[in-house]
């Protein structure tokens, strides 16, 4: 099986170099590729300087758009207005986006949305520790076939505070099959996050 090839988006930061890592150290991924935005002290550099290792090759770009064509996924981790860019690019190359920035105005979230018909999007603001409690109200809907495109929509539907610490948030949730008017799965997915 051939490693999914990644771009990083916001190399030099504290995420950034954390997953730079990840990837590397791991045979199922190749990173092909790390940005940072104009005039970023790093531009130019190996991704080795950022995460203090031996050379590596790969080099920081803010020429992102050429990088889309070879990847499979970018994992972003940026500002609103890059994000942006990078979903508009990852809808036109159908690759996965994975979103860890935050500070979106509703009119962003309504282009993420957009872009997300076209792309697999994985969005998630908030990266702090949490648990997975389970489903509830789960129903299977309709077949899901080896050869569908599916994707998970979840609308975070209710949040309580179980202590000052610690919330529970619930998630409408729904697996659509494309071309299928008909979901695949509906469930309310609960989790316990700490803060």
């Amino acid at each position: 099986m051939k490693p999914i090839r990644i771009i990083v988006a916001g190399a030099s930061g504290r995420m950034g170099q954390t997953i730079i890592k990840k990837i590397i150290s791991n045979k199922s991924f190749k990173l092909i590729g790390a940005t940072e935005g104009p005039g970023n002290k790093f531009l130019g550099s190996d991704v080795s300087k950022v995460i203090k290792s031996k050379k590596i090759g790969i080099y920081i770009t803010d020429d992102i758009e050429s990088l889309f064509a070879k990847a499979d996924a970018i994992i972003d981790f940026t500002l609103p207005k890059a994000t942006l860019r990078h979903a508009e690019l990852a809808s036109k190359n159908k690759i996965v986006h994975v979103i860890g920035t935050t500070g979106f105005s509703q009119r962003d979230e309504k282009k993420i949305i957009l872009a997300a018909k076209k792309a697999t999007i994985i969005k998630s603001g908030n990266m702090s520790m949490g648990i997975n409690i389970g489903f509830d109200k789960l129903r299977f809907l309709a077949p899901v076939k080896c050869d569908d495109n599916i994707r998970g929509v979840f609308m975070l539907s209710n949040i309580a505070e179980k202590n000052p610490k610690t919330v529970i948030l619930t998630w409408a949730t729904k697996v659509e099959i494309e071309g299928n008017s008909k979901p695949a799965l509906l469930a309310s997915w609960i989790e316990q996050q700490y803060l």
